[in-house]
């Protein structure tokens, strides 16, 4: 593996924390897709097929818009107000979760804090440092765990999970399923690494060498 010197070594523990959320929101995501799935009452494939593509506002605003309107299941006065309040906090820890995943991390401040830079494009361009401590990451790691189970109890609450289980259920009987496959290309083009052939010598010592020049 090729590590080049920038002036800052990824910190694992950084690394790792930011990791884990990523993670942990990703489960998040599919129990809102089946969440989802349920209220519309659909089987398995078909609801998937209709949220595959949703992303998580376009999911939080359908889930919005239920939590205001009535479905069969809802005949419960609890049920508007649990669906808004797990909608509003998967609104909050949908905005720490980006601000996490897509900042830059240029360096450590210290053990137990790291600075990022963030980039703001309102009439100019801004780049600001935010200043994180490992604490408040992982006290986020924990709050969308907190999500998921909660978001799980209130899908089994009102059985919205049913359908999907019923069709799961049919999948196993009809035998084990083919172990599964990666869906993407996860092999570097020829051309991509000729090019990277082209510009990078071999590193020494894990540094960095210079571009070759074009003359």
């Amino acid at each position: 593996m090729k590590t080049y010197d920038d002036g800052f070594d990824l910190n694992p523990r950084l690394a790792m924390a930011v990791g884990c959320v990523v993670i942990q929101w990703a489960r998040v995501e599919a129990v809102m897709q089946r969440l989802c799935v349920g209220i519309l009452g659909s089987s398995g494939p078909i609801g998937y097929a209709l949220t595959a593509n949703l992303g998580n506002r376009s999911i939080s605003e359908f889930l919005g818009v239920v939590a205001q309107g009535t479905v069969p299941q809802s005949n419960d006065d609890h049920f508007p107000k649990e669906l808004e309040t797990l909608v509003a906090e998967f609104d909050r820890l949908l905005g720490l979760r980006n601000r996490l995943a897509h900042n830059t991390w240029p360096r450590s401040n210290d053990e137990e804090r790291v600075v990022a830079l963030v980039a703001r494009f309102k009439g100019k361009i801004r780049l600001l440092e935010e200043i994180w401590s490992f604490e408040q990451i992982e006290a986020i790691i924990d709050e969308v765990v907190e999500l998921r189970d909660a978001l799980e109890i209130f899908g089994e609450r009102y059985g919205f999970f049913d359908g999907f289980k019923r069709w799961a259920d049919e999948q196993d009987e009809r035998g084990v399923r083919p172990e599964p496959v990666p869906v993407v290309d996860t092999k570097r083009s020829a051309r991509m690494q000729s090019y990277l052939d082209s510009i990078w010598e071999e590193p020494s010592a894990g540094e960095r060498e210079k571009p070759k020049s074009g003359n």
